[in-house]
């Protein structure tokens, strides 16, 4: 895919009801490679986009779009939104979107950008080396994750704000649930939020150069077996955290832990 201009990068825009239908095989995947090579691979330090990157899908309208065995690679040079990096997958209005066995990977961009009613699942995802997670902020949306792999994500400098979360989850009228997936190796927070209240289920999370959790604005976050053990007396993080007295950032907020010591 061509870069396009800078920071308004080439994207495939979906409205009006518009829908895409992108199923590979594993035999035969469908792969979204940039032009310009390696040089699109490169996350920036001092700047939000990398103009050798294309931007990537943008979902709009009352449509409803699935993708199978999709590689997504050198993506995310677009509008950037309240935090980190433009969005590859945007979606808005109602628009629902499915991935199963996808792989996003070296795109400086957002993976995940979530702005309206949308409902969002996916499912057995690989996605490394990218410049943040995914931010979901829409009112009354529906975020599903299952069985996926999330790490090498959000490597940026804090210094100009381009450090990046695993995942950003808002909204007290969304459903955000997490299950057996891997969240590891992050330059910002796991699981960043204000005022939503997701749910963690049988799922590992390792090594945030911040915080595994940070709340804010009221909301709640469950987790169900999440390792390494998290300590619902001290609100902390056992060696999970670079700095393990910051695990979990929240003061009078209703943080529930159960089953901690069940077997993944």
């Amino acid at each position: 895919v061509d870069a396009g201009p800078n920071n308004d990068g080439t994207a495939i825009f979906l409205n009006g009801g518009g829908n895409i239908l992108a199923n590979g095989t594993e035999a035969e995947p469908i792969m979204f490679f940039p032009t310009n090579g390696a040089a699109a691979l490169v996350l920036p330090q001092t700047q939000q986009n990398n103009y050798d990157s294309w931007r990537g899908m943008v979902h709009e309208g009352a449509g409803s779009s699935s993708y199978s065995w999709v590689f997504f690679v050198g993506a995310g040079n677009g509008p950037t939104g309240s935090h980190p990096r433009s969005g590859v997958l945007r979606m808005d209005e109602t628009h629902a979107v499915v991935m199963t066995d996808c792989v996003m990977a070296d795109s400086p961009g957002k993976g995940l950008f979530v702005l309206g009613n949308n409902d969002v699942t996916l499912q057995r995802n690989s996605w490394s080396r990218i410049g943040y997670g995914g931010e979901c902020l829409g009112g009354g949306h529906t975020l599903l994750i299952e069985d996926s792999w999330f790490t090498r994500i959000g490597y940026g400098p804090e210094s100009v704000d381009l450090d990046g979360d695993i995942f950003h989850l808002d909204n007290a009228s969304a459903s955000q649930t997490i299950r057996r997936s891997v969240l590891a190796d992050c330059g910002d927070d796991m699981i960043d939020h204000s005022g939503a209240n997701p749910v963690v289920e049988n799922t590992l999370i390792w090594d945030a150069d911040d915080k595994c959790v940070s709340l804010s604005g009221g909301g709640s976050v469950t987790f169900n077996n999440v390792t390494p053990t998290i300590s619902a007396s001290d609100i902390n993080i056992s060696g999970g955290a670079t700095n393990p007295d910051e695990g979990i950032h929240a003061v009078s907020i209703d943080v529930t832990f159960a089953d901690p010591a069940e077997d993944l």
